[in-house]
Formats: structure tokens, C-alpha cells, sequence
């Protein structure tokens, strides 16, 4: 039951919702009983208006016209593309409206439209008393044109209502969205500034009518970028400047800031060379009166130094005399110093003496003897290295030094009259030759001096049983080093000994072979004197004698 209940109430609304669209569609009733009665269409709105040509464009008066909205349309006749729509409100029965920026002795078409808001109306187009709805605009005059503030450094500048793109001139003018689409310039050349300057203007679609207008150009037409400023490249500086020729009574004043240092000012004459400078002008008139300022010219001046070295040197350091001149800076400055060091060669360890001035002497010290050397000369400015330039070199060789005495001296007596020396020395000598120069002395007096490369050396045929004193020092050819000394004692003549003991012997076996000869011939004269008995046979007896090596003789006595 409740289901079908819903189901009624539905129904009913669906009912009454297709009665009320059915009573819709039927069209508006006044009463509800039928159909409105037609109603009749208000008549369109009225509207005229006049041209009147007037300085730079024209005046619409609009007449006896519906109060609205209007479009006013102009173009250059039988040009489109040139069309200025403006739209105007019109309030009262007549109004009038200025429409200028036109082109002088130009025809131009025009119209007026009203803008009808009424729903289902097109907008309507107003009534003219020109034919074909075309007026031309007047002629230029020169009082239209005026002169403007210069907009563009360098320019001079007029201004009018009229449309400058109908007017060329002499010299050929330009447009710059900085001054406005009602002003034209013209440009000024550099011998133009602090002379009388003529611009013809020309209307062209005036039959070229042209009007003269002369200015003075004074100093502030000056365009400052157009001043060329060469920056000098020597001290003391100077910036050479050209200024407009005709203006004689000007005269420029240079200041410059290092920098890094914009709060101190210098002069020119007081710039420092390897500097940077930024210099601005300030351009005077007579009185002083500051006209313009110059656009900053940079400054950096290089000395390019020649540096004329002298050398000398001992045996532990080298002197060097440095004179300095330069094309670039008529006076050395005196804050240049120079900074000099050497190094061995082949390239070793790099010993740097003092700075010095310029003209000075440089000592570079601790340095080895009888070495060879590279010095080099670096200019330094404000103790700082002077960039991009080049060091300036010399080879010098130190001179021969005092050599290290011998490290071990030996002396022996291998022999007994041979003294045998060994020394062991230093291969660097500190000079050209390295030798042991070695001295033999007795009693106080040099027997024997040798130089010799070797480290061993003998003595031979010396006394014997002589005291000697070895004295030996290192020989570089200049110098000799501190001395070594050593004592030895020669040994006795054993070859005289051996020779006396031969002697002795020989005699000793003399002196016997005498003895027995002589008791032998005292035996036999004995014998002879006693009669000895005939039958009795003597013994023989043989003598040897040693005589020359050719050949032995043999005596024999019976």
C-alpha cells in the first residue's frame, strides 16, 4: 500500500510540471486570457556632423544628433592603412571634437558613426555636408614647427602637431621613440659645436614648401662620447684631446683615480707607472664654469725598462751594477727596485740578495767558489714584481776559493831509503786544477817538491837514516790549502852493510889462503935444506886463483 501511494504522487507532479510548460509556450498574456497586441518600432536616431580644417587636423562638429557614443573615422584618401578611429560621447544637441598629428595640404576621407546599443540595430552612419565626405587640411606654417629640448646628446630637436613623417630636412632627420612621435632631430656634426647651425625643413605634401630655422649650438649640444681622448703610453702623461674646433674658449682639467682607491685624486703629472688609472675631464669655459665632463679614459703606462747589467765577483759572491733607461718614462721612478738572485748552472739552489735601487750595486753573497752562475735582475715597483716584464740575465763564474785541506794524509817508509805518500782530497778544489802538491824537507830545507793528481807518491834514493818532514796541502792552481804535515825516519844503508860483510869475508878467506901458502913454502924450503931423500915423490899441490870470467887458469906447483 505505501508502495502504491508513492507511486500516485509521482505521477501528480509529473502532471503539473507538463501543465506549466504547455501554459509557457503559449506566449505572454496581458490578462492570462489570450495573446499581447503587436507593438510599433521606435524610429532610428538622426545624426549629422561638419568638417572644419584647422592647425594640425580637423574639427568634427557633430549636429542635431542623438546623445550617445560616435566612432570618428579618418584615413588619407584612397589609403586605408592610414585610418585613426577615435571614439567621442556626445551629450548635448552639438558638440565638437579635434582630431589632429594630420599631415598638412592632405586630403583625407572621413566618417561618423553612431553606436546604437538598441538591440537588433545596426550602427549608424552620420550625415555630411562635405561631398564624398573628403576635406583636405591647411598648409604648414613656420610657426607650427617650435624649437625643443634636445632629447639625444649630440641632436638638435623641433617639435610639432603636425605628422613629421610628411616633412624631411636638412641634414636628414631622425625619429626616436625617446622623444615622441611629435618631434624630429637632427644631428649634429663635431665642427658644428660653437657655430650657427641652419636646419631646412620641408613639407612635402605642401608643394616642398622649406623653412629655415638657425640655432647657436652651444657647448651643451656636446655629445662627450664623440671626444676623442687618446690615453698616453709614457710618463708623465698626457691625454691628448681634440675639443670642437670652433670652440676657442674651452680648456679640460684632468683628474684620475687609482683603482680600488675612488676617494684619492691625482693629477696627471702624478700618475705612477704599472697603475691602473681611470681619468675623467672636466671641460671649462674661461671663467671656470665646468660645461661637460669627458667619458673615463683608462690608463695603464708600461716603462719598458732597459736594464744595462755589470758583473763582477769574488770567490763567495757576485757584484752586479744594474743602469736603467727607459723610452717610456723620461725619469726612473723611485719606488722601482730590482731583485737579484743566482743560481747554479746546471740550475741548483737560488740565492736571492736585497732589493736595490737603480743604479745601485746588488751583493749576492754565500755562494761556492769557482762556480758557475745564472743571475737574474727582476724589477720590482711597490714591492710588487712589474708585470709583463722580462728578467734580465747574466752567466758569471766565482773566482777560485782557498781548497779544503787533505782528509788523510799517510806516509810510510816501504823501503829503507823510499817515503810512500797518500793523500785523499776533496774533488772540488774550488779552482781550475785539483792536485796534492806535496814537499820533502830536511834540516829545515825543501829537498823535494811535487805536484801530482794521484793521491799516492814516492820518494826514492833519499838518505839513509835521515829524519824527514812530509809537508802536504790541496793545489787549485791559485791556492793551496792549509798544510798537513808528518815526520818519518829512513832505515840504514843495508846494502852498504852486506857489502862490508862480503869484504870482510872475502879478505878473512885471503888472509888465510895467504897464511897457508906461506906455511907451505916454509915447509918446502925446510924440506929442501934437510936433503930430503931422492925417491920420495912430493905431494902435488894445486893453487886456484880467481881470475877474469873469460876463462879459468890452473897452476898447479909439484
Amino acid at each position: 500500500m505505501a508502495g502504491l501511494c508513492g507511486l500516485k504522487i509521482l505521477l501528480l507532479w509529473i502532471e503539473i510540471i507538463s501543465l506549466a510548460n504547455c501554459q509557457d509556450s503559449s506566449g505572454e498574456t496581458g490578462n492570462g486570457n489570450g495573446p499581447a497586441p503587436p507593438t510599433t518600432p521606435a524610429p532610428p536616431p538622426q545624426c549629422s556632423y561638419t568638417v572644419t580644417p584647422i592647425k594640425f587636423g580637423f574639427q568634427i562638429n557633430i549636429t542635431s544628433s542623438t546623445t550617445g557614443n560616435y566612432n570618428i573615422t579618418i584615413n588619407e584618401e584612397g589609403r586605408p592603412d592610414t585610418e585613426n578611429k577615435s571614439m567621442v560621447q556626445h551629450s548635448s544637441q552639438n558638440s565638437s571634437h579635434e582630431i589632429k598629428h594630420l599631415k598638412p595640404c592632405t586630403e583625407y576621407e572621413h566618417s561618423v558613426t553612431f553606436i546604437d546599443t538598441s538591440a537588433g540595430r545596426e550602427n549608424i552612419h552620420c550625415n555630411s555636408t562635405e561631398k564624398d565626405n573628403k576635406t583636405t587640411t591647411i598648409e604648414m606654417s613656420k610657426d607650427d614647427i617650435k624649437d625643443a629640448t634636445s632629447c639625444i646628446p649630440g641632436y638638435v630637436c623641433y617639435q610639432t602637431d603636425w605628422n613629421i613623417t610628411s616633412l624631411q630636412s636638412t641634414p636628414n632627420k631622425i625619429q626616436d621613440e625617446r622623444c615622441g612621435s611629435k618631434t624630429l632631430c637632427v644631428k649634429l656634426g663635431y665642427n658644428d659645436i660653437c657655430t650657427d647651425f641652419t636646419t631646412t625643413i620641408t613639407s612635402e605634401t605642401c608643394g616642398n614648401s622649406s623653412f629655415n630655422f638657425t640655432k647657436n649650438i652651444s657647448i651643451d649640444f656636446l655629445n662627450v662620447s664623440e671626444i676623442n681622448q687618446t690615453a698616453p703610453t709614457e710618463l708623465p702623461a698626457k691625454i691628448n684631446t681634440t675639443l670642437p674646433p670652433n670652440c676657442k674658449s674651452l680648456s679640460i682639467d684632468y683628474s684620475c683615480r687609482e683603482r680600488g682607491r675612488v676617494n684619492e685624486s691625482k693629477k696627471l703629472s702624478e700618475l705612477e707607472p704599472f697603475t691602473d688609472y681611470n681619468c675623467t675631464g672636466q671641460i671649462k669655459d674661461n671663467d671656470g664654469t665646468v660645461k661637460k665632463t669627458t667619458a673615463p679614459v683608462h690608463i695603464y703606462i708600461k716603462c719598458d725598462f732597459d736594464i744595462n747589467t755589470k758583473k763582477s765577483s769574488t770567490n763567495t759572491s757576485i757584484e752586479l751594477s744594474s743602469t736603467t733607461t727607459s723610452k717610456n718614462c723620461q725619469q726612473v721612478p723611485q719606488n722601482l727596485l730590482y731583485n737579484c738572485s743566482c743560481s747554479r748552472h746546471p740550475p741548483g739552489y737560488k740565492i736571492t740578495a736585497n732589493n736595490h735601487p737603480p743604479g745601485g750595486t746588488c751583493h749576492v753573497t754565500g755562494l761556492q767558489p769557482y762556480t758557475n752562475y745564472t743571475c737574474e735582475v727582476q724589477p720590482i715597483y711597490n714591492n710588487k714584481r712589474v708585470p709583463e716584464s722580462k728578467s734580465y740575465s747574466v752567466t758569471e763564474k766565482t773566482k777560485s776559493g782557498i781548497p779544503d785541506p787533505v782528509t788523510n794524509l799517510k806516509v810510510t817508509v816501504p823501503e829503507h831509503n823510499v817515503i810512500h805518500v797518500k793523500c785523499d782530497h776533496s774533488k772540488n778544489s774550488k779552482g781550475p786544477e785539483n792536485k796534492c802538491r806535496v814537499r820533502l824537507i830536511t834540516g829545515g830545507v825543501i829537498v823535494d817538491k811535487t805536484d801530482t793528481p794521484n793521491s799516492n807518491l814516492e820518494f826514492r834514493d833519499l838518505s839513509y837514516s835521515t829524519t824527514y818532514t812530509v809537508k802536504v796541502t790541496v793545489f787549485n792552481g791559485d791556492f793551496e790549502s792549509e798544510p798537513k804535515t808528518d815526520t818519518v825516519h829512513t832505515q840504514y844503508n843495508d846494502k852498504a852493510v852486506i857489502g862490508f860483510f862480503i869484504f870482510l869475508i872475502i879478505l878473512i878467506i885471503s888472509v888465510v889462503v895467504a897464511v897457508v901458502v906461506y906455511k907451505l913454502y916454509i915447509k918446502k924450503r925446510k924440506e929442501s935444506r934437510n936433503g930430503v931423500n931422492e925417491g920420495v915423490t912430493l905431494e902435488s899441490t894445486a893453487i886456484y886463483m880467481n881470475v877474469p870470467p873469460r876463462e879459468w887458469h890452473h897452476k898447479e906447483t909439484h
